[in-house]
């Protein structure tokens, strides 16, 4: 089949189709399918390496996530595309801290965990959410808007907007008779 077929098979399936194209761009360049156990080990260790290398993961995870069923064996050994959660998130984890001055590859990454299967959907999602309110509470301060977004897990709500002004800020209040200015 040629790609073409392939991404319309995947609009029946209801599956993503990074993981297809992978395998047939492997395919193309000649790997049998004996070898092709090959691409989760490799796609495996280079999410390692991506979570070894991030500063903010604790040590305890880098010592015990590669021992965990799902990275030890569900990853490596089972030929599917599950292998590429681990690197896309240790990507995603590793531009988490340049995503203001990397922004396209951040959405790139971001776009191949929502092309990879159809749960990591929600992942890169939720991700990709707390990226727009972090860009909007920055662009609302460069804008020294009284608004602020939030994500608080203690919340019942997801989003709360403040409308709670910083300190000192001096509001002009209009009203038809009078003109006045506040402090808070």
């Amino acid at each position: 089949t040629n790609i073409l077929e392939l991404i319309k098979a995947m609009r029946y399936e209801g599956a993503p189709c990074l993981w297809h194209l992978i395998l047939k761009f492997a395919m193309f360049c000649g790997l049998s399918y004996e070898k092709i156990y090959v691409i989760p080990f490799v796609c495996t260790i280079i999410g390692i390496i991506f979570l070894f290398n991030n500063k903010n993961v604790p040590w305890i995870f880098k010592l015990t996530i590669p021992f965990t069923y799902f990275i030890f064996y569900q990853y490596t050994v089972v030929t599917r595309g599950y292998c590429l959660i681990l690197l896309l998130l240790g990507l995603i984890a590793y531009l988490w801290n340049k995503r203001k001055e990397k922004p396209i590859p951040f959405t790139i990454s971001i776009i191949l965990l929502l092309s990879l299967e159809s749960y990591t959907f929600l992942i890169a999602g939720s991700i990709y959410l707390l990226y727009i309110v972090d860009y909007i509470n920055d662009y609302l301060k460069t804008c020294n808007k009284i608004y602020h977004l939030t994500l608080d897990p203690r919340d019942q709500s997801v989003i709360r907007i403040h409308l709670i002004p910083p300190k000192k800020t001096k509001i002009n209040i209009q009203n038809e008779e009078t003109q006045q200015d506040a402090f808070i």
